[in-house]
C-alpha cells in the first residue's frame, strides 16, 4: 500500500502475479513505469479474473466474485 496525501495505490502480489490499482491514472502510469523499470514484466491491461475471482469494474469500484 501506498499512500501520500490523497493518493493511494495498492499492490498485491501472488507468487508470480501482480495486481495494481491506483487512486488515480498519473498515480497507476507512474507507479507502472517505475516497474518495467526495475523488472522484466507484460502488463495484461484490466482485471477479469485472479485466483478463480471473477472481477467486474465500473464507476463505483470493483465487484469481486
Amino acid at each position: 500500500m501506498y499512500k501520500e496525501d490523497t493518493s493511494v495505490a495498492y499492490l498485491l502480489l501472488y507468487v508470480k502475479d501482480i495486481i495494481l490499482t491506483a487512486s488515480s491514472l498519473t498515480l497507476l502510469q507512474c507507479i507502472t513505469e517505475r516497474l518495467h523499470f526495475e523488472f522484466a514484466m507484460t502488463d495484461l491491461g484490466d482485471l477479469h479474473h485472479f485466483l478463480s475471482i471473477s472481477v467486474t469494474s465500473s464507476s463505483d469500484g470493483m465487484f469481486l466474485s
